[in-house]
């Protein structure tokens, strides 16, 4: 009996697929059988659809129309292409056949949000700035503009609004999503400090209580308080972490001295589609 396959179908379905597309390009540019090459095309996108190879094999398709100058045909293939498979390096082939403009395979669209975040930051609307970065980093998370954002919202609200626990907060954020990021190391050094500085006051508060009569309430405050700078302690210091990193990592800290206080993009406003 037939062996059954090992592989899952979704695997099976996109190797069959592969084949088929190599064996219909043999036939159409090799041994110039054009019929044969569109049997195959065809059997593809009917048996096999949405694999990985299916923006690949409508445009071969659309090769074997122009083989049999039939350029109309082709065109609306290529066209199929161009404006629903833009994330996909073959649609640079197709508009090279419809003589477009070149598609940006490395858009990022948080980018176009982040410029205009920093446009209102510019305009000194600080607010709405504010909440515009921190959209940016909720709404596009892997997005390298995520710890960028980040960061400058924690800018703001440091050297703009003068809430610097709210910039703690946003700073330590950084530090735990993006340990890697060069922004956590403009950060550690004043985030570590204003822990210090945190932890000293805690400090100060239980020396006050220790040195004055207690009540039962006071007494309750007093291990409320034994028990946060325990945990404080436990938890340690998360600009730890990032400033290891910063050691570890001295090839590193050329590029990471070019941070700036504010952040700007040095990139225009929308990458042309440009012809390559």
């Amino acid at each position: 009996p037939p062996v059954r396959p090992t592989i899952p179908e979704d695997s099976l379905r996109t190797l069959l697929a592969k084949n088929e597309l190599e064996l219909g390009n043999l036939f159409l540019t090799e041994l110039e059988i054009p019929d044969t090459a569109k049997w195959y095309y065809y059997n593809i996108l009917t048996n096999y659809p949405n694999t990985y190879y299916h923006a690949n094999t409508i445009y071969a398709l659309g090769s074997y129309y122009l083989t049999v100058d039939n350029k109309e045909r082709a065109d609306s293939l290529f066209n199929i292409i161009y404006e629903n498979y833009q994330n996909e390096s073959i649609v640079n082939a197709a508009a090279d056949k419809l003589n477009k403009p070149f598609i940006d395979l490395d858009f990022d669209p948080a980018k176009a949000d982040y410029e205009d975040a920093e446009y209102v930051m510019q305009n000194e609307n600080y607010d709405d700035a504010l909440e515009l970065f921190y959209d940016v980093y909720k709404t596009y998370p892997n997005s390298p503009y995520a710890a960028k954002a980040l960061y400058t919202s924690g800018w703001i609200l440091e050297n703009k609004l003068s809430q610097p626990d709210s910039a703690a907060a946003v700073y330590d954020s950084l530090v735990v999503k993006y340990p890697a990021s060069v922004y956590v190391r403009s950060v550690a050094g004043r985030l570590s400090f204003y822990k210090q500085e945190q932890r000293r006051l805690r400090l100060a508060a239980l020396d006050s209580l220790n040195g004055s009569d207690i009540s039962v309430t006071d007494s309750l405050a007093l291990d409320s308080l034994n028990q946060i700078l325990t945990g404080y302690e436990t938890i340690g210091d998360t600009t730890e972490v990032a400033l290891q990193e910063e050691e570890q990592k001295p090839v590193e800290r050329e590029q990471d001295e070019k941070v700036t206080t504010i952040p700007k993009i040095k990139e225009p406003l929308w990458n042309p589609r440009t012809r390559r």
